[in-house]
């Protein structure tokens, strides 16, 4: 095995394996039916900014050693783009699970937390 195809494995491994973990718990999480009966207005936004700082985490985490010269501005387009399409994808697949329902702005506090816990892990342009 080549020092190449080591060095993608382990970075598969350590990085982006945590990352795919994560999301699949996101989407086990989304799939179930139980509601939270809620008294606080929105506090499921709070709820989903914080899945998605650690969604951002690992997502940037697996970014900046996956690609390290890589600027600031195209991580956080990826760290946007991969936290709408996976939030309104999640949002989509909630139609089909019982007393759940699709919502915008759940896609938004998504986003939100993503950019979030880039900023936090520390997105910088190398």
């Amino acid at each position: 095995m080549s020092k190449l195809t080591a060095g993608r494995k382990k970075i598969f491994f350590w990085y982006w394996l945590p990352f795919f973990i994560y999301a699949g718990f996101i989407f086990y999480l989304s799939s179930l039916p139980v509601r939270a009966n809620l008294d606080v207005p929105n506090l499921d936004k709070v709820f989903h900014i914080g899945e998605y700082i650690v969604f951002g985490l690992f997502f940037s985490r697996a970014m900046q050693k996956s690609f390290p010269q890589t600027s600031l501005a195209k991580y956080y387009f990826w760290v946007i783009s991969i936290a709408f399409c996976y939030g309104f994808s999640d949002e989509l697949h909630q139609l089909f699970v019982p007393n759940r329902e699709f919502s915008l702005f759940d896609v938004l506090a998504d986003i939100f937390g993503a950019v979030c816990g880039g900023r936090l892990y520390g997105l910088r342009a190398v």
